[in-house]
């Protein structure tokens, strides 16, 4: 009976890091190359369940001593958070400074904790020059921070090439990484406000810089978030439910322990 509280309060627990997560994803369905996150869930072994002091007819037709009746769970555990790599799309918005990384990879920004990744391309053009992100942090190229001079007009091809006018001034750098299997650590986290960093126990040997021509970028664009609104509504229903399910049950056997307690045992 004691078993049967703690396996409900373990599902009652990872349904609630469930909802959580979803509702995140629901928060952030306007957010620029927002990739949707999903709790994982990993079960505690069966127990098999005995009638003690009982003898059943086995197959070969001798009695079996305590037969098994059935299985019992005992609970589960959040296991990771698995973040959704999949890209639904972009949309157009004809800004020069907005970009969209159309396959793998991520924009490199410099931060006051070091070096992050993104794919949210919403950049802007300072009166200085420099190319920033919404937050401020500015955005790098294969030679430092990109700075574009004053005087000519903004423009980024699909190799990530730099120009005020018709002169070339930088070369956006683009990093890729490895694909992590299932059962490994991804190589990278998500650091808040659409950065990464790097996970030092991920998998592979981390980031590496992608040469022209691995990877797309498209000016004037931005991607999209991949959150289907419907989806995430039905898994929140669906956590909802699984989450009131335990606790019924731990309503119910917590009347029975009381019934047991108050009325059996002053017998």
């Amino acid at each position: 009976m004691i078993r049967g509280l703690y396996t409900s309060a373990s599902g009652m627990l990872i349904q609630q890091t469930n909802q959580d997560v979803t509702a995140n994803n629901l928060a952030n369905v306007n957010t620029v190359s927002f990739k949707k996150d999903r709790a994982v869930f990993r079960e505690f072994p069966e127990m098999l369940i005995r009638r003690m002091h009982d003898f059943s007819p086995s197959e070969a037709g001798q009695a079996e001593k305590n037969p098994v009746i059935g299985r019992v769970g005992t609970g589960s555990v959040v296991d990771a958070i698995w973040t959704d790599p999949s890209n639904p799309g972009v949309r157009v918005t004809q800004n020069p400074t907005d970009l969209a990384i159309m396959g793998r990879g991520y924009f490199v920004v410099n931060t006051p904790e070091g070096e992050r990744y993104t794919r949210n391309g919403q950049f802007t053009l300072r009166s200085n020059g420099a190319l920033v992100t919404a937050d401020g942090y500015a955005v790098q190229g294969t030679a430092g921070d990109v700075n574009v001079p004053q005087g000519g007009s903004l423009r980024i091809d699909s190799d990530g090439r730099v120009f005020s006018g018709d002169v070339e001034v930088a070369q956006l750098r683009i990093v890729g990484v490895d694909d992590a299997a299932p059962d490994q650590a991804p190589p990278l986290l998500k650091a808040g406000e659409s950065l990464y960093r790097l996970n030092e126990q991920g998998a592979g040997g981390g980031v590496r810089d992608l040469a022209v021509g691995e990877t797309e970028i498209k000016s004037g664009a931005l991607e999209l978030a991949n959150v289907n609104v419907v989806q995430e509504m039905v898994q929140m229903i669906t956590a909802s439910r699984a989450y009131e399910a335990n606790q019924k049950a731990i309503q119910s056997q917590d009347g029975t322990l009381e019934k047991a307690c108050g009325e059996l045992g002053r017998v």
